[in-house]
């Protein structure tokens, strides 16, 4: 059963609304509305300046806390300096085992506007979860959720050039970042198959598809792909309409760089992944890289409104004329 969710947040009735197959799903996508003030401003606390690694492990720790009975704090090893590799797993009320949902945040040091938008995800799963919101117990009920902030403590790179701060490694998974995340993709694809697989990076706003390595292979799945980021980016737009965000969308080898080794292709190719994308976040360059403090809030806010129209479409049937896809 198709229910169309209708949010003042997320969509306007000008843009897609998320279409779920599941019955009820009638609350609002706003899950901030459901959460008590006390929580509200939590929210507000943390995500008004940036953190040292320790307070975001100590956060995340927090956010499993407040959801006991259905996760579970979770490790894909250790980085080269010692420093742990450290995720939630989130469930529903049937227990894990569900297809994966799996989020992949901060390969990228600089890149700091990554880690809260992946927290700010994980805390308005599980606060709307815990106070009722039907939306958010459809996502976790129907879906296991790995997430993962910061999976580059350390803050090595990609360059090729063995004497640079950012060499890559000689070969792929040599270093135990990457062996801890290939080891987990081969996992999931083996044991419950995986649905979404998002890569977060800054900047840009742009939603990247496979491939990255070749600027002219496109594949099968690219009309549904950018027909969700086509909904997706409508979502963004309108939650916000002082900003007004928008992103570009295609395959990443086309409509940004060639990018030999990125994990979108890796997890869509050995993974089996469904949906494997990176997502640049904001900006396009006014700040790059230092997004100011102030614009954090904002920036997670909407990426929330994207992932609620994506999560919302992972089962639909594309193309069927019926529905926003």
């Amino acid at each position: 059963m198709r229910l169309i969710l209708l949010s003042s947040l997320v969509v306007s009735l000008t843009a897609a609304a998320a279409v779920i197959k599941s019955n009820p799903l009638s609350s609002s996508l706003n899950v901030a509305k459901t959460l008590s003030k006390r929580q509200q401003a939590d929210i507000l606390t943390w995500y008004n300046s940036y953190h040292p690694y320790e307070d975001h492990v100590q956060y995340f720790r927090d956010l499993q806390a407040a959801f006991p009975n259905n996760s579970k704090w979770v490790s894909t090893g250790t980085s080269y300096e010692g420093r742990d590799l450290y995720g939630i797993h989130l469930w529903g009320a049937s227990g894990p085992g569900k297809p994966a949902v799996l989020f992949h945040g901060t390969v990228h040091a600089r890149e700091w506007i990554a880690t809260p938008v992946v927290e700010y995800i994980t805390h308005q799963l599980i606060y709307g979860y815990n106070a009722g919101d039907n939306t958010t117990q459809y996502f976790v009920d129907n879906y296991d959720f790995y997430i993962f902030p910061i999976v580059n403590p350390d803050g090595p790179g990609s360059s090729p050039d063995p004497c640079s701060e950012t060499f890559a490694g000689p070969y792929a998974t040599s270093s135990p970042e990457n062996a801890g995340l290939s080891t987990l993709v081969s996992a999931l694809a083996a044991n419950q198959t995986l649905k979404l697989y998002i890569d977060w990076h800054s900047y840009g706003q742009d939603f990247l598809f496979p491939y990255g390595y070749n600027e002219t292979t496109l594949l099968p799945q690219l009309p549904k792909w950018e027909r969700t980021g086509s909904l997706m980016s409508a979502a963004i737009r309108d939650s916000n309409m002082t900003r007004q965000t928008t992103f570009t969308y295609g395959p990443g080898g086309a409509i940004l760089y060639k990018s030999v080794g990125n994990s979108r292709d890796h997890v869509y190719a050995l993974g089996g992944a469904e949906f494997a994308w990176t997502i640049e976040l904001p900006d396009t360059g006014a700040y790059g890289f230092e997004l100011p403090p102030d614009q954090i809030l904002p920036t997670v806010r909407e990426q929330w409104a994207g992932q609620v129209v994506l999560l919302g479409l992972l089962d639909e049937v594309f193309f069927d004329g019926m529905g926003p896809a």
